[in-house]
């Protein structure tokens, strides 16, 4: 393969013309230098100075690590498995998704795509589920009810699942989101069935071609929560980690959209400090005076309060201003 460099006026001339460089089979031996570029070009590298630069193509084992550059949370690490998800058509059809509907005609910044507020959401909930699974983070109440925290080797499996159902809560969207789901879709059908849907079918193959496999149904369960899965049994674990996504308090989801919507439709009112409630996240048990069915729970230390109010009032003020309503 002919090098890949660029070094100014007398490099493009050279590429043009020497087909020792650029043709389908240069000369190994070929090194050439610009008279007008500092760089010296050989098939296996760049040299600036002192400074060489291995131009070789990574191997296929080499490249298990991919970066998106997002403009809320920098870059976002996924690795070949997630790759090839992201890849898949259900994914890639997220492009053509406006986040926000028909906002963009009143803000004009608020062209982006349900694509990758998926990629923000998987981002988000891999964090939490970090700091909430970290054996600094659970007492002996939490591990009799959550023994997965205590196995390695199922905490890293729930993780990928807990990412992979991040990335997938969404797919099942129509065009123009919600307004167009309660005009379009049939009595009883919401984007929540219609992921579940893909989840369970198009998709299962990928999860079942990983290393380790991963069950298409804990994805769907995690992807759509308790609330739109009532036929499905939830264990005290897959509740907390469906409520690390889609939680009406603490979800990722949520997070994710208040940031990316005020972003990108130019209102400071949707910020709120998610660094610090993220690390501030915990699983709690539940009192007996507590009026539910579970054992445990997602809440925050005292010390996020602040953060967790900050959240709750982002919300109301984004849907005073119809921003952000529709997105989730």
């Amino acid at each position: 393969m002919a090098p890949t460099a660029r070094g100014g006026a007398g490099w493009s001339a050279r590429r043009a013309h020497n087909p020792k460089v650029v043709g389908s089979n240069p000369t190994p031996a070929t090194t050439e230098r610009s008279s007008s570029s500092p760089f010296v070009i050989t098939p296996a590298c760049v040299r600036l100075g002192n400074m060489r630069t291995d131009v070789r193509p990574q191997s296929s084992a080499a490249k298990r690590r991919h970066e998106f550059c997002d403009p809320v949370h920098d870059f976002i690490s996924v690795d070949s498995d997630e790759r090839r998800v992201i890849d898949s058509p259900p994914l890639q059809r997220l492009r053509h998704i406006h986040q926000l509907a028909m906002t963009h005609l009143v803000y004009p910044g608020a062209t982006h795509r349900r694509f990758e507020h998926s990629l923000g959401t998987m981002e988000l909930a891999g964090r939490v589920y970090d700091v909430i699974t970290n054996p600094s983070a659970t007492d002996d109440e939490v591990r009799k009810a959550c023994p997965e925290v205590e196995d390695e080797a199922q905490r890293l499996y729930w993780r990928r699942v807990v990412r992979l159902a991040a990335l997938c809560h969404d797919i099942g969207h129509l065009p123009f989101s919600h307004a167009a789901e309660r005009q379009l879709l049939p009595d009883g059908w919401s984007h929540e069935r219609i992921s579940r849907d893909i989840i369970l079918s198009e998709l299962s193959n990928h999860f079942e071609d990983m290393i380790p496999p991963v069950r298409a149904d804990h994805v769907a369960k995690l992807a759509v929560g308790p609330k739109k899965a009532k036929d499905l049994p939830f264990s005290p674990w897959e509740r907390i980690l469906s409520e690390i996504i889609v939680g009406d308090a603490f979800g990722v989801d949520r997070m994710d959209y208040l940031l990316r919507d005020s972003l990108h439709a130019g209102v400071a009112y949707g910020n709120f400090g998610h660094h610090r409630l993220i690390n501030t996240l915990r699983i709690l048990p539940l009192s007996a005076d507590d009026a539910s069915d579970r054992e445990v729970s997602l809440g925050v230390e005292l010390g996020g309060l602040r953060s967790a109010e900050a959240l709750l009032m982002a919300r109301y003020l984004c849907s005073l201003r119809s921003i952000s309503i529709e997105s989730g």
